[in-house]
């Protein structure tokens, strides 16, 4: 019953999972870098320019920048960025040196987030090395034995990450976590794994104070239910494993390996199974505020209402679903649909999406045209759309989720715009400068302003946070990981205030009253608005 815990309680177990994904984002970047003997040149000369290190070290500067800024989000390095001349400086902190000290502390999770990579249904499963997750355990405990300072508390709980994402996407995925309750027994049998894989979750639990045993019976306690249902929290960090195993290869290889599909046809770079399993236990809170402005939007006089809705990477198509069914029982819409009915459209690239949606839209009853969509090329849609289905884009809410930052990047032309963005961009290895990702996303966005005359573009959308207020807020946000996990594989996320200085030079502004900034003002890394073409 986790409503005996107090807001204090919820708080540091939340801040533990967050360090957690700091973990996952920290130890393969920093130990990258330290095996390829990038860091040693910090100790060296502790300030360097990205273009003079680069040079030294022969790396691929774009993931280099990537791996050198998720450093600077942790306090290790201060770093500038002079982007009206294209210029990048890294200063070693005192932080930053005593954590050089200390690195050589995580090799063996370096080393598991390898082993871990067998594209396991499972993570459970046999494949799972449990020799080499018990020496780390051990290894864990001796450091966090040894003294208990800020920074190597900190790096205890990167450690800590490293063993228990694994654990509970593990166990989540599988439905293993569903129902608990004070009563729930925990088991080797229950949850479907090996007797030595229980006994290490035990042990770590335990530690964690989230079990309690009476007699020959374990169960979790109040703070060990509250925990394991925050499972998925792990889904989509933990689903770039095969990135972060990659990391040397991205550094110093050949970038374009990590894009290449395996023997079975599936992506290389992310678990994508993971990736969405995950997505959907993260999303339920933005989701609520969605809802609150379709429930406005279609109980306006039919005359304003938009003829449907379309969702541009609709996926296997539960946001359609959603929002279908918030039309149908929750507005004055749905009680005369069938006088006027609701176009629904759902547009995907992958054409395994578009069978996933066609399949739910037909075990739900819904009807809707499924097709293909490319979120970088609006005017072929429209085009598709009204001689295929006499529908034009701009008469129907266009809907996205988290999707525009992971566009097909498509160098400009020419770079007109300039940003106060301090982000980190790649392209296959090459640093995006800072003023032409801008100019991207500005292109981008206004090639779809001719289509959000009307209803405009409700959008939720991943952000990124600058490295200082990333330090200032340790353990309250997960802006480390998503730097890291969409740094890495070529997405784009960008400050807010940056992504809405690009709608507006674009033509478009977004609606205040459907403005809202999760978890807050300053450290926003997720938004929701409603953006509309300014007439």
């Amino acid at each position: 019953m986790t409503g005996i815990l107090n807001k204090q309680e919820r708080v540091e177990i939340r801040k533990r999972i967050f360090l957690h994904l700091d973990g996952w984002a920290l130890i393969p970047s920093i130990y990258a870098l330290h095996k390829l003997n990038i860091l040693s040149h910090f100790l060296k000369k502790n300030k360097w320019s990205l273009s003079n290190l680069q040079k030294i070290t022969k790396t691929n500067e774009g993931y280099l920048n990537v791996a050198l800024r998720i450093l600077a989000s942790q306090g290790y390095l201060d770093r500038k960025t002079n982007n009206e001349h294209d210029e990048i400086s890294l200063e070693l902190t005192n932080t930053g040196a005593q954590a050089l000290e200390l690195v050589k502390h995580y090799k063996i999770f370096y080393s598991l987030i390898q082993s871990y990579t067998i594209r396991p249904k499972n993570l459970m499963s046999d494949s799972l090395n449990i020799d080499a997750l018990e020496e780390a355990w051990n290894q864990l405990i001796e450091f966090k034995n040894d003294d208990n300072s800020e920074l190597k508390t900190r790096m205890a709980f990167h450690m800590e990450g490293i063993l228990l994402g694994p654990i509970m996407v593990g166990l989540g995925i599988n439905n293993k976590l569903q129902d608990l309750n004070e009563n729930s027994i925990l088991s080797a049998k229950n949850l479907g794994i090996k007797k030595s894989t229980f006994n290490l979750i035990v042990n770590i639990f335990e530690h964690l104070n989230f079990i309690n045993k009476t007699n020959s019976e374990i169960r979790f306690n109040d703070k060990g239910i509250f925990y394991a249902k925050r499972a998925s929290a792990y889904g989509v960090t933990v689903s770039y494993l095969p990135t972060f195993a990659q990391l040397e290869t991205l550094l110093i290889g050949d970038p374009n390996l990590i894009w290449e599909k395996t023997a079975e046809g599936d992506e290389s770079h992310v678990y994508r199974y993971m990736n969405v399993w995950g997505s959907g236990g993260a999303h339920g809170t933005y989701f609520k505020k969605i809802d609150e402005i379709i429930i406005e939007i279609f109980n306006k006089p039919i005359n304003q209402q938009p003829k449907g809705i379309i969702d541009v990477g609709c996926g296997d198509g539960t946001f359609i679903h959603h929002v279908y069914d918030v039309i149908c029982k929750k507005t004055a819409r749905g009680k005369i649909l069938s006088k006027h009915p609701l176009l629904i459209v759902g547009a995907d690239y992958n054409k395994k999406a578009r069978i996933a949606t066609r399949k739910k839209m037909t075990e739900e009853k819904i009807s809707a045209e499924v097709v293909f969509g490319d979120i970088s090329d609006p005017e072929n849609l429209n085009k598709m759309l009204f001689e295929k289905h006499g529908i034009k884009l701009g008469d129907l809410l266009n809907t996205r989720t988290f999707l525009d930052h992971n566009r097909i990047y498509k160098k400009p032309s020419k770079t007109e715009l300039t940003t106060k963005s301090e982000g980190a961009f790649a392209y296959r290895g090459r640093r995006i400068p800072n003023n032409e990702l801008f100019q991207n996303l500005n292109n981008h966005l206004k090639s779809w302003a001719p289509y959000l005359k009307k209803f405009g573009l409700l959008i939720v959308e991943l952000h990124s946070i600058k490295p200082k207020v990333a330090t200032s807020n340790i353990g309250k946000t997960l802006a480390t990981a998503y730097d890291a996990t969409h740094g890495y594989t070529d997405q784009y996320i960008i400050e807010h205030s940056c992504f809405i200085n690009a709608a507006k030079h674009a033509g478009l502004a977004p609606i205040p009253k459907y403005s809202f900034k999760f978890p807050d003002n300053q450290k926003t890394t997720v938004s929701i608005q409603l953006l509309k073409t300014i007439k």
